[in-house]
């Protein structure tokens, strides 16, 4: 019961909204007096006294929070919004880990052959637009490969200057003119592992392939020539994890063999990494 000498408004709780507006309503009625702090009261109501809101909890009435807080909170939940709320994102499908690169292990080991039958002209003798961007292969390459925007020239796809980091012997540059293209699997060397068997599409699809191209210092890729690591490693070391990554995963990808030596080379490359 709650004591006689003290009168106090309840409602039974509902909404949080409705709720709020019901209190508001309650702290401003002229019939409502102050109520008295301990006083038993059903679960579940809320009456005022004095500044305050009362809460029932477990069968006695507390104080709650002022008048005046609960007054502003009506405000702001009955306040139109002034934004948008951000929608969550969803996503539309379920996020695919990036597979593995292979390993070593993994390749075919056995001794080159045709070398003397490779001509390069049996690839392509220019880059081709293999993605129909408007753009060929050296374009491309140098664009996805610059640190910063790339500017390009008055036809769309000629790249004018950007800045790029060779990882052949780390030294970056923002003049595409003192860059080269270079396959990391030499097309030679493709050719001595399995290349002479292929159709001349297959050829042509592995010139453009961009998995295999690096952007590069032009005395490093003349210096490499179509040398694999077994004869010529970049000099920068820093860069030997992520050459012999490309160079493992290109003769992965497209079933080239490896020999004894290019095995034990690029095992003894890879130690570190």
């Amino acid at each position: 019961m709650i004591p006689e000498d003290s009168r106090i408004c309840t409602v039974r709780l509902m909404s949080r909204r409705l709720l709020v507006v019901l209190l508001v309503a309650s702290i401003v009625a002229a019939s409502c007096t102050s109520g008295r702090v301990g006083g038993r009261c059903r679960a579940g109501t809320v009456g005022q006294t004095g500044t305050h809101v009362l809460v029932c909890k477990s069968g006695r009435w507390t104080l709650g929070p002022s008048k005046e807080a609960v007054a502003a909170l009506v405000r702001a939940l009955l306040a139109p919004p002034t934004t948008q709320p951000t929608p969550i994102p969803r996503s539309t499908s379920p996020s695919t880990p990036r597979a593995a690169d292979p390993s070593l292990a993994s390749l075919r080991v056995e001794p080159e052959t045709n070398s003397s039958t490779y001509v390069r002209t049996l690839f392509r003798s220019s880059w081709g637009d293999p993605d129909g961007n408007g753009c060929d292969s050296r374009a491309d390459v140098l664009a996805t490969s610059s640190s910063v925007a790339v500017t390009r020239g008055p036809n769309g796809c000629t790249v004018l200057s950007g800045w790029w980091v060779s990882l052949y012997d780390n030294y970056s540059t923002p003049d595409p003119g003192e860059l080269h293209i270079d396959h990391v699997v030499a097309l030679a060397e493709a050719w001595r592992s399995g290349a002479w068997s292929w159709t001349s599409e297959q050829r042509r699809l592995y010139y453009d392939n961009q998995a295999n191209l690096l952007a590069v210092t032009a005395s490093t890729n003349l210096s490499k020539s179509d040398r694999g690591p077994e004869s010529w490693q970049p000099p920068n070391r820093a860069g030997w994890c992520e050459y012999t990554r490309i160079y493992i995963r290109t003769k992965a990808t497209w079933s080239l063999s490896v020999d004894p030596a290019e095995y034990q080379a690029l095992s003894n490359m890879r130690a570190g990494c």
